[in-house]
């Protein structure tokens, strides 16, 4: 254990990269649920911090979003904490509620936290997910990419991104018996060499409240168990259509991304 000075003259330094792989490793298999897309996204963008020897925070602009620093008590936790603080200007903790030693840290302070997102972990196949019209999930082909940016509405950031999706097997595309594309869905793998993907998808706003989320999020996460691995999810709290869909789809909300405001 460090004592509670050495925690509070830890040195904290920007780094291009704070941490090893066997260190990320740790903090991972330390969670106990799998690492959030959204904030793996924000990680990827962020300000990366060394902790001492042994700890590495990741900041996104006044967030927050990755700390880990092992074998300390409560009180050193929150001093490096406050430390981290003064060194980096954050101002707020983006965090997994499943998150130990940050949700530790969010029960310390005066404010409550808000939850900006929910996470699905738990997965049970319903027997049948129905829609209200006759549709085909398919893997993407060169000629889906311009009706699906046709039926964009800010889920994609660009063309590009969609092209990525195609390029990286991971588009799929809901069709109606004419051929008319529908919606869409997505998969990503949220850290490379784990078990864990993440599901999102698309329908057309003309389409919508037929359970054809439902039905995309059902088959991708069917498909990923029958690959071997694990499908994952969430929204943001704001969204209530998608909330109900991922429900109807058979996975179970227990955690949340949540934000607090440090003292």
């Amino acid at each position: 254990m460090f004592a509670i000075d050495q925690v509070m003259n830890m040195k904290i330094e920007k780094s291009d990269s704070p941490f090893t792989l066997a260190q990320r490793s740790t903090y991972l298999d330390s969670l106990v649920e799998p690492q959030e897309l959204y904030l793996e996204m924000l990680i990827a963008l962020g300000v990366h911090w060394s902790i001492g020897e042994n700890g590495y925070a990741i900041t996104n602009q006044y967030d927050l979003v990755e700390f880990y620093l092992p074998n300390v008590s409560s009180q050193q936790l929150t001093d490096a904490i406050s430390q981290l603080k003064k060194t980096t200007g954050i101002q707020f903790i983006l965090y997994k509620s499943f998150d130990q030693q940050l949700a530790e840290v969010a029960g310390y302070q005066n404010s409550q936290p808000e939850t900006v997102g929910y996470l699905f972990r738990e997965f049970q196949q319903p027997a049948f997910v129905s829609t209200k019209i006759d549709v085909t999930l398919r893997s993407s082909t060169a000629e889906d990419l311009q009706s699906v940016a046709e039926i964009n509405d800010d889920f994609f950031e660009d063309t590009q991104e969609i092209e990525m999706y195609h390029r990286n097997n991971a588009l799929f595309c809901l069709t109606e018996e004419t051929g008319a594309l529908v919606g869409c869905g997505i998969t990503t793998r949220v850290i490379p060499g784990r078990r864990d993907v993440d599901l999102g998808m698309l329908v057309a706003k003309e389409k919508r409240e037929q359970g054809l989320g439902a039905y995309i999020i059902n088959s991708l996460a069917t498909n990923v168990i029958s690959n071997g691995d694990r499908p994952i999810c969430g929204c943001s709290s704001d969204n209530q259509a998608s909330f109900a869909a991922l429900q109807k789809a058979g996975f179970t909300n227990h955690h949340q991304n949540l934000r607090v405001k440090l003292d």
